[in-house]
């Protein structure tokens, strides 16, 4: 894909004793992928659903109430070479819990996330120079926060769905700036 970093595979089928480097042999975890996987690489995430409930976890830092199979994406080393994270069919992942990105006290920057359904919303919590596109959040879903000082900026959120039930708020741009959203629908039920 032009990044020069190494591609990884990762299927709610897989085994984590797998080299996940080809379709054919692909990682179980998030947690096991991550560890293994280096700044500006790409992740492939195979068609299906991945929860806590399947074993591999979902994309979060919280592993007292999403797993030790949960993980956080790697940031990546600049625009030219953001870390990936990518359905290998767009709409054919599920990923059954929030996504998170960044720490109060770390900013993860130039990551990309594309392609898959997130149950339970998300939050770009802390970084900047990330794009998601093609997603779809069934929740809650926010870029920023108001418990760091860091900046929070030019984010991309593309081509994406947002709808949530009971909801004050469904979609935020909180005390961040210079982020694009850009043909996103948002929907209260």
């Amino acid at each position: 894909w032009g990044s020069g970093g190494t591609d990884w595979y990762i299927s709610p089928s897989g085994n984590n004793a797998n080299d996940g480097l080809t379709s054919g042999t692909p990682k179980k975890t998030f947690a096991n992928v991550f560890a293994a996987m280096a700044s500006g690489d790409q992740l492939n995430l195979m068609d299906g659903t991945y929860s806590v409930a399947e074993g591999t976890g979902i994309i979060h830092y919280d592993t007292g109430t999403y797993g030790a199979n949960s993980a956080q994406i790697p940031g990546g080393v600049s625009l030219a070479r953001s870390t990936r994270v990518k359905a290998v069919n767009d709409g054919a992942v599920t990923i059954s819990g929030p996504l998170f990105i960044g720490r109060s006290f770390r900013a993860d920057d130039y990551i990309e996330v594309w392609g898959c359904k997130f149950t339970g919303g998300g939050s770009l919590f802390n970084g900047s120079y990330n794009s998601l596109k093609n997603i779809a959040f069934d929740g809650v879903f926010g870029i920023g926060t108001s418990d760091h000082a860091m900046p929070v900026e030019y984010n991309l959120v593309e081509d994406c769905w947002i709808w949530a039930t009971s909801a004050r708020i469904i979609a935020i741009n909180y005390q961040a700036s210079k982020n694009t959203w850009r043909r996103v629908v948002v929907r209260g039920d």
